[in-house]
């Protein structure tokens, strides 16, 4: 069970690392230039902003560390069900 837990959490931090690389690339620059001023949050976005590159390539190594991390996982369920499946009678040959 622990490990489906971990296939949730893998999931979810890929989709957080996806969602947050799309809002960056797809936010209308000029509009959020316009309203850097108003508050705390456009003062803190304003600084991912003046640095574009490294926060996209931090958002995909985030991503690809929760893909890699998944696909173990994954391999994990599957191998331990395909290897009980051919070491079962059904299978099995003398």
């Amino acid at each position: 069970m622990d490990i489906y837990i971990s296939l949730l959490v893998t999931m979810l931090f890929s989709a957080f690392f996806s969602g947050t690389e799309i809002a960056f690339v797809s936010v209308d620059k000029l509009r959020f230039e316009m309203e850097r001023s108003c508050g705390l949050t456009s003062r803190i976005l304003s600084v991912f902003f003046k640095h574009p590159n490294e926060f996209i390539s931090t958002m995909l190594v985030g991503n690809n560390i929760a893909l890699v991390i998944y696909g173990i996982l994954m391999a994990q369920i599957i191998g331990d069900n395909l290897l009980a499946g051919l070491i079962s009678n059904h299978f099995l040959m003398v």
